[in-house]
């Protein structure tokens, strides 16, 4: 039994439908957080419990924080094919 693979044509299509799905995703969030913003009660409490968070996940954040700026030195000091390499 053999399976039909997509055209090209088919998967084009299914890319700008990704596309258009993620657009549409950020455009409607994008108005939801402007609307919000505007409200002082509810930017008060985004703000409270954006702190309430970093309090208490400090050391995790600070730990990914140190993690991720030594993988960005290390990529720094690597030479240009070997980073291609990594690609």
């Amino acid at each position: 039994m053999a399976v039909n693979k997509p055209n090209r044509t088919q998967e084009n299509a299914s890319e700008l439908v990704k596309l258009a799905v993620v657009s549409t995703g950020t455009y409607l969030s994008t108005l939801l957080l402007l609307r919000l913003v505007k409200n002082p009660v509810i930017l008060l409490g985004t703000g409270m419990l954006t702190g309430f968070y970093i309090s208490k996940n400090r050391k995790q954040i600070i730990a990914t924080l140190v993690e991720a700026k030594q993988h960005g030195l290390e990529l720094l000091e690597k030479s240009p094919s070997e980073s291609e390499d990594d690609l």
